[in-house]
């Protein structure tokens, strides 16, 4: 009944699929990580819903990317996508650590953020339709990779903030054990990316394993550690990387 709780508990915070509604205890808070990519899996499994319908339909590639596009957001509800914003402007800032932090919880939104955010959208887009002319198969896991790599950082990672949200998540007993489950979320999804796509699919998960090393540097020469905006940065970026990489691969 923990596990359970623990997965219903990840799909409330982390995604908008509706859930029942449970009492929040902490031995289940503990596990919540453990079922983050299980979110990714859900995406995963609209979208192969997605491309089968409108294959099946005769659906333009413009609508069918349009709306390969869309349904990552709209299930995680833009939670992610709100922390890429919120960095994306504090480091445009060039101020000090601790400007940087005030400007990642100011609610207004800067310049930077929204021409970031239009770039990532205009890239995202472009290389999803390259990966959907192509029809390689694989592409979705790429949202189960990203949500494992961003819950290792979680549990691994000095919190910038030690009143933040993190720092109730982060229990240092579990840490281990939560930590090993988001690994093994990780080599399958890797697994399986290269099962369906062929071995040159590893490409894709190496990159999104070298940017979590330069994300680790960069957080905490810049921020001093990591926090909920900063993950989310990170799984943003890291989706963005991945499937760039993707999509050069299926080009070859």
């Amino acid at each position: 009944m923990t596990y359970l709780r623990s997965l219903v508990m990840a799909f409330s915070l982390y995604s908008r699929i509706p859930m029942p509604h449970i009492k929040w205890d902490a031995e289940s808070k503990k596990r919540l990580f453990c079922f983050f990519p299980a979110v990714g899996a859900a995406i995963a499994v609209l979208l192969l819903i997605w491309t089968r319908v409108s294959e099946a339909a005769g659906f333009p590639l413009i609508m069918e990317s349009a709306i390969y596009v869309a349904i990552p957001y709209l299930v995680s509800g833009g939670i992610h996508f709100d922390g890429f914003l919120d960095v994306t402007d504090a480091i445009a800032s060039c101020s000090t650590r601790e400007k940087r932090l005030a400007i990642m919880k100011d609610p207004h939104t800067g310049a930077f953020a929204v021409s970031g955010g239009i770039v990532w959208f205009l890239v995202f887009y472009g290389c999803s339709a390259a990966i959907l002319q192509e029809a390689v198969p694989g592409a979705c896991f790429i949202f189960i990779i990203s949500r494992g790599l961003s819950g290792l950082l979680v549990m691994n990672m000095k919190s910038a903030r030690p009143d933040g949200m993190l720092s109730g998540t982060t229990d240092k007993t579990e840490r281990q054990k939560v930590s090993a489950v988001l690994a093994g979320w990780v080599v399958l999804a890797i697994f399986l990316m290269m099962c369906v796509g062929g071995a040159k699919m590893i490409l894709p998960g190496l990159a999104g394993i070298i940017w979590t090393f330069l994300f680790v540097r960069m957080a905490q020469d810049r921020f001093g550690g990591i926090t909920g905006d900063l993950a989310g940065y990170f799984l943003t970026w890291c989706e963005l990387i991945m499937t760039v990489a993707f999509a050069a691969v299926s080009a070859l």
